[in-house]
């Protein structure tokens, strides 16, 4: 193919425009192209720094711009590479007019510039502002290299390179393609090494890929790896959970048998002789109240068999139990209990490998102004009549041991209303056939409608169990209680080590009081279960206590503030059994309080 005698110079421009250098970040060193600049000069419209005139000329004639100076350009006097030319001195034969030249003897005069190897001046181009020249130079940016310093382009040449013609330098070799089919060179050198950087491109571009895949599958593998663990641990705690459910079922249908065997207590017939009866009015003092803070003075590890019985009493608190007394403490530990921890209301006995507390659950029931009535039974039973200042009265029956057996509430108007009784033969429990829990219903009590939170309370339903449950199965099995919905008290935030509700909190409770007031004006014969929990540190034992009494006090802020009826409430503290957040660090969502409606539990029914 011939090559035209002259290429547009449009297209030519543009080539030469594409692959000039961009300049030096900062002022370029070399001057801009032209009659006085002196070579080499940095081409003004592409940035290219221009080395030769040759190279100056083709780009001016491809530009159709003037090139008469260059030919002054050619001729100018040699110099060594990097000399400065002065704008003042004219191109040509410096010598013609005699006084440019010093004479050899004299040195050089006092303002005339450095030695042609020495380079510009230290301040020579220096801004105002570029202070000294020291700093200057550390905190100049690293310097492009000049054509001058760079290999021509051709075959083998490394990038950047330097064209031979037009003297501009060459980045990629794409660009060198552009500028060679432009000029109709051959390219065929640039097919191999553009083949081989596509070839490295690919390599690495492979390699990388690899390495992220390798990446990816590695926390993929270790995210399953998470995974599995947790259903693991997952597994472990159902496994755990249902075992503990299992025994508690064991001992409960255990007590069942054994008081059945022992047949019904004196104080569940009517017609039965009490051998001791004891009547007393309870005082504004000896009411419990629910802002009241918890007894912190504890006695543990006292075990049976290492004193007497009274002294056992005296340790663990010579008010505890009122109403229940020593005989019922000394059937528990001759039954094989031993007492682990206790304050002045209340004990906590280890038996079956289990924790119970021993405790009167009369206390809701005596309110200042209440008369009280005990009946003592020579079988170790005991009968109790409550009659309340507002009308009505209650009756408790309780066996030997302390356990609560039965209760009836007789309205202001005679009517009795059985709410539970545990003397009638019940099933025993089988944890494998009852069906899953039931969801929570959360409840924030501040903010949640009256009417919203009455319609959670009678949504307690019994789905596919034909049965009733005891009020023991009730408390002890957590599997059994768990078949009705919670309402949780989220509102009442118990402080670390503390049972009572300020005020400013028990009006918290406005909502849920209301509604469990109007459910038991629609039904006297509901039941109310009030839990209390802990978080998990400290001593099991003592974080049962701590639990119970937390649920006495909601349950007593429930009647003090909200008038709901103390016998249709039965508090039961379960400790650090049922965490809501699996930690054994302190934890304010884990000490906390619930309600369930056991109604339906207790009736089978709806």
């Amino acid at each position: 193919m011939s090559r035209p005698a002259h290429r547009p110079a449009t297209a030519m421009a543009l080539v030469l425009g594409l692959f000039a250098p961009l300049p030096v970040t900062g002022q370029s060193d070399a001057p801009l192209c032209g009659p006085d600049s002196g070579l080499p000069c940095t081409d003004e419209l592409s940035g290219a720094t221009i080395e030769t005139a040759e190279a100056l000329r083709e780009l001016y004639e491809a530009r159709d711009q003037d090139t008469a100076f260059i030919d002054g350009l050619v001729d100018e006097p040699e110099a060594g590479v990097g000399e400065a030319v002065s704008p003042d001195t004219p191109i040509g034969d410096a010598d013609t007019t005699g006084s440019a030249r010093a004479p050899e003897d004299t040195g050089p005069p006092a303002d005339a510039g450095p030695p042609a190897d020495a380079g510009p001046p230290a301040h020579a181009n220096r801004p105002a502002d570029a202070g000294p020249p020291e700093d200057r130079a550390q905190a100049a940016p690293e310097r492009t290299p000049r054509a001058g310093e760079l290999p021509d382009c051709g075959p083998g040449a490394a990038f950047p390179c330097v064209d031979r013609v037009s003297g501009a330098v060459i980045e990629e070799p794409e660009n060198l393609r552009e500028l060679y089919e432009a000029r109709d060179q051959d390219t065929g050198f640039l097919d191999d090494m553009l083949a081989e950087s596509d070839a490295e491109r690919g390599s690495e571009e492979r390699a990388r890929e690899q390495a992220e895949e390798t990446e990816r599958r590695v926390e993929e593998a270790e995210r399953r790896a998470a995974e599995a663990e947790r259903e693991l641990e997952e597994q472990r705690r159902r496994a755990e959970e249902a075992e503990a459910q299992r025994r508690q079922a064991e001992a409960a249908a255990r007590r069942a048998q054994e008081r059945a065997n022992a047949g019904p207590p004196a104080a569940a017939q009517e017609d039965a002789e009490p051998a001791e009866v004891e009547t007393r009015q309870i005082t504004e003092a000896e009411a419990r109240a629910s802002s009241e803070e918890f007894e912190t003075e504890i006695q543990t590890e006292t075990r049976a068999g290492q004193e007497g019985d009274d002294d056992r009493l005296r340790d663990l608190g010579r008010a505890a139990l009122i109403g229940l007394g020593a005989y019922a403490l000394g059937q528990v530990l001759d039954d094989g209990g031993e007492v682990v921890a206790g304050t002045g209301e209340r004990v906590v006995v280890e038996r079956d490998g289990r924790y119970d507390i021993l405790k009167d659950d009369d206390t809701l029931l005596r309110r200042p102004g209440a008369d009280v009535q005990t009946e003592r039974f020579a079988d170790g039973s005991l009968r109790t009549r409550v009659i309340l200042p507002e009308g009505g009265e209650v009756i408790t029956v309780r066996a030997a041991d302390g356990r609560i057996l039965r209760r009836v509430r007789v309205m202001p108007d005679g009517q009795r209303v059985v709410l539970f009784d545990d003397t009638r033969q019940v099933q025993p429990v089988d944890i494998s056939q009852l069906p899953r829990a039931a969801a929570p219903v959360e409840i924030e009590d501040g903010t949640t409608d009256e009417d919203e939170l009455a319609e959670a309370l009678r949504q307690a339903r019994l789905r596919d169990v034909n049965r009733d449950f005891s009020l023991e199965q009730i408390r002890q099995i957590d599997a059994v209680r768990k078949l009705v919905p919670v309402v949780s008290l989220d509102r009442i935030t118990f402080p670390f080590g503390s049972a009572a509700i300020p005020a400013s909190e028990a009006e918290e409770l406005n909502a849920l009081g209301t509604a469990m007031r109007r459910a038991i004006r629609e039904n006297p014969g509901a039941v109310f279960l009030v839990e209390g929990h802990t978080d998990a540190v400290g001593p099991a034992a003592y974080n049962l206590l701590l639990s119970d009494r937390r649920a006495e006090s909601v349950a007593l802020a429930l009647t003090e503030y909200f008038g709901v009826p103390p016998a249709n409430m039965i508090v039961q503290g379960y400790g650090e059994s049922d965490l809501r957040v699996e930690t054994q660090d302190r934890s304010q969502a884990n000490r906390r309080a619930a309600v369930r409606n056991i109604t339906p539990l207790l009736t089978g029914g709806s």
